[in-house]
């Protein structure tokens, strides 16, 4: 009996041993690098580190586990650690939604769900390992690059953070910006019911790319920090580590030059245009309030190495189809126009298959499915809620209006188009040149190395492949539909934001085909790669004239160093910041922890000073109906105010301190809770 065991045992540790955990070594240096962003994290926002082990845990295990137990599945050949990480980060995100969907739809209990996920996960790791240990070993370059880049983002993001929602001072008398309340909101309906009901305007359907939130809801679910916390402190880690690696899996396929590859991320994630001219605020918007964007990009940019691989056939079609349709299906979610983007990337695919494999059956089969996917999710979930009947909520619908979009708000815009007008140049010269001049403004260094690709491809022609071809299309595709499509809030950004990436791999390829001509002029080449590098530093250059870099981050710098230094003074975008008091957020928490999730508040805080107050629902995590006309008949004690308060399904009124010293009758509601600003009445049931 001991000999048997201590065979047993043996073999055992020979497996353990066999089995080459350096491969994983990329995965394990980035859960470091998140757990001391976490730890930094936790201490800065003055939280208990129980919220820190138990983030990290689920990091470890129900996000990145899972991700590479799937990972393992698909089996993708030639990837590296980093495309490991890449496809685990992306997959594991997909499982999120899916334990999710499991959980609120099913009414699984979650102990059960994750446990059946991370003992799953740990077998198709173990049965899988020989895939593992065939992964390409990555370059030294590469992996101190990758490391770096990820840990410059995380600081650069912990820093924004830090300043514009004082992280460490959370309900001690702050502005947070109203977008990032707008996104908590989303993540706090979805954590109550599925499918969710506008949470600002209780009982429409809320039909919106939502899946982003859902990711957060379900983090909270598991942690139970606060959505508002697990947004202001954990939601940036994810999606950096996730564009950099989905970027450097793309670029890869750009050329065999670590240099370009690592330019082609670099410039995509690290660089911007003369966005002060502009209403197209790349970095901005991809780091100050990304909204499902970063990680739709992610997604967009592994489909589309995933499709450049499957035309190369790389890839079988039964995995190609299963795994397809599940990017699919999440980038719509996350974000609506990333995944029409991704749609033509599919379009193209097909097409390419069909010329040729000439199989149309098989492959226009294939392309009615992935249409089929695309109706099905714009009808249950892009589709947004009837807006017509919504007094707090602007319109989210676009409309076609060729150059004269919202965009052209902004006098320099219209002004430098109207000027190319009053030259008599023809309209249609004048809308070609405004839109070569405006994607230059929108971001230099992309778009001017596009416009050189174009160039290179015209004189040498012969050397055109597909790819070229239709990553040339839909980058142009989304220009067009930059001046197409209007808003008034600016959303038709997004045709454009979307096809950044795949303008950046165009950009690339071509750069390839130079350098590959210039193998035996080393000084060329030197020449050149220099002249790329300024570009890079140029792009860095103008984020740092950006005013949320600008203003806040030396502040948040000064603020970290002397935490005693509190005071915030946005000098830009004032109307976007929405402004909170300590005794406020108090008050907020106290709803949080002692009322049920499916309570509905009525209050007066939309009217204070800037009409967008989401501050309520946000950290209460509770629906809230902003009826003025009925909170005025609380106060006349009108015949019909109590039925229509149980008609209306309120159980708490939530009034601060200026609405006047009236209080509401006793038979109508009980005071439960008051301090210097807020009081909190439940509604007599």
């Amino acid at each position: 009996i001991k000999g048997g065991n201590n065979f047993f045992m043996k073999n055992i540790l020979d497996k353990i041993k066999n089995f080459e955990f350096k491969q994983l070594s990329i995965l394990f240096m980035v859960l470091i690098i998140v757990f001391l962003n976490v730890s930094i994290n936790i201490f800065n926002a003055e939280l208990s580190y129980i919220y820190a082990i138990e983030y990290f845990l689920f990091e470890i295990f129900l996000f990145f586990l899972p991700g590479v137990g799937i990972s393992c599945i698909l089996k993708w050949k030639d990837l590296s650690v980093i495309d490991l990480v890449a496809t685990s980060s992306v997959f594991g995100f997909c499982a999120n939604i899916i334990m999710y969907l499991l959980h609120m739809v099913f009414h699984i209990p979650l102990f059960f769900i994750n446990l059946f996920v991370i003992i799953a996960s740990i077998l198709l790791i173990y049965k899988e390992k020989d895939y593992i240990s065939s992964l390409k070993k990555e370059k030294t370059v590469s992996s101190i690059f990758f490391l770096c880049l990820v840990l410059i983002l995380l600081v650069f993001q912990f820093f924004y953070f830090f300043q514009l929602n004082e992280l460490p001072y959370i309900g001690n008398g702050n502005e947070y910006y109203s977008d990032f309340l707008y996104w908590i909101g989303d993540a706090s309906e979805l954590s109550i019911q599925f499918p969710p009901t506008h949470f600002r305007d209780p009982g429409q359907i809320y039909r919106y790319h939502y899946f982003s939130a859902i990711q957060l809801a379900y983090t909270n679910m598991n942690i139970n920090m606060g959505i508002a916390k697990i947004v202001f402190v954990f939601s940036y880690i994810n999606p950096i580590i996730m564009l950099i690696s989905c970027a450097y899996l793309l670029f890869k396929r750009t050329s065999d030059y670590t240099f370009l590859q690592w330019l082609g991320v670099f410039i995509l994630l690290f660089t911007t245009g003369q966005e002060n001219n502009t209403s197209v605020n790349w970095i901005a918007k991809l780091y100050k309030c990304a909204f499902g964007l970063d990680i739709s990009l992610a997604f967009l940019m592994l489909s589309l190495a995933f499709n450049i691989d499957y035309i190369k056939n790389k890839i079988s079609n039964k995995k190609y189809i299963l795994f397809q349709s599940v990017l699919l299906i999440m980038t719509l979610g996350i974000k609506s126009v990333t995944g029409m983007c991704l749609m033509l990337v599919l379009a193209f695919t097909c097409l390419y298959k069909l010329c040729k494999e000439r199989d149309c059956k098989k492959y226009i089969s294939l392309g009615i499915w992935f249409v089929v996917i695309f109706i099905c999710l714009y009808a249950f979930v892009l589709s947004t809620f009837n807006a017509s009947t919504s007094q707090n909520v602007s319109s989210s619908k676009l409309t076609l209006d060729w150059f004269h979009t919202s965009l052209f708000n902004n006098r320099v815009l219209a002004g430098y188009y109207q000027s190319l007008l009053n030259r008599n140049i023809p309209v249609w010269i004048a809308q070609f040149w405004m839109m070569i001049r405006y994607t230059l403004w929108c971001h230099f260094p992309i778009f001017s190395l596009f416009y050189l690709g174009i160039a290179y491809c015209l004189i040498k022609y012969k050397k055109i492949t597909y790819e070229d071809v239709f990553t040339f299309i839909i980058t142009i595709l989304g220009i067009i539909a930059l001046f197409l499509f209007n808003h008034d809030q600016y959303s038709q950004v997004y045709f454009v934001f979307s096809v950044y990436p795949i303008a950046t791999f165009f950009a690339m390829m071509q750069l390839g085909k130079i350098y590959s001509q210039f193998r035996s002029k080393k000084q060329l080449l030197m020449v050149t790669s220099m002249c790329l590098v300024g570009y890079s530093l140029y792009g860095t250059y103008t984020i740092t004239q950006q005013y949320f870099f600008k203003n806040y981050f030396p502040l948040a710098v000064e603020h970290f160093v002397n935490p005693q230094d509190t005071s915030v003074d946005p000098t830009v975008e004032n109307h976007m910041m929405q402004p909170i008091s300590k005794k406020e957020y108090e008050a907020y928490e106290w709803l949080r922890i002692n009322t049920n999730k499916d309570d509905l508040l009525l209050s007066n805080f939309v009217f204070s000073n800037f009409q967008r107050n989401y501050s309520l629902g946000a950290f209460s995590e509770r629906r809230v109906l902003l009826d003025s006309d009925l909170l005025q008949s609380v106060f006349y004690n009108g015949d019909d105010t109590q039925s229509r308060l149980k008609k209306k399904n309120i159980k708490y009124i939530v009034m601060n301190k200026w609405w006047g010293e009236n209080e509401i009758p006793s038979n109508l509601a009980i005071e439960v809770y008051h301090n210097e600003e807020v009081r909190i009445y439940e509604v007599n049931k």
